[in-house]
């Protein structure tokens, strides 16, 4: 039972999380996009490369890096989650 509420609590937190994510996505009438990466992921080799210092260029490598090991992260625990046994139940992720 215990578990089951601490699901529930981590299910709440990031449905409540979803609405002020999408919003902070959208920049004016531009919708942030794979581009947009790109663009950062560029300024996070050339802050690499040239050691600028830029601050612009480091906000963009760090976005890129956050970007990159969240997605890393999420990979990780959806495979941990699909490795888990279901008891019968149903599995939505197969």
């Amino acid at each position: 039972m215990k578990t089951l509420c601490g699901i529930a609590v981590v299910g709440l937190v990031l449905l409540l999380m979803a609405v002020p994510c999408a919003a902070a996505a959208v920049d004016g009438n531009h919708l942030v996009d794979g581009n947009d990466l790109l663009e950062a992921c560029r300024d996070g080799v050339r802050l690499k490369e040239r050691g600028s210092k830029s601050a612009r260029e480091a906000f963009n490598a760090g976005y890129c890096a956050g970007f990159v090991k969240g997605m890393i992260d999420m990979h990780e625990a959806l495979g941990d989650f699909r490795k888990r046994p279901s008891y019968g139940r149903v599995s939505m992720l197969r």
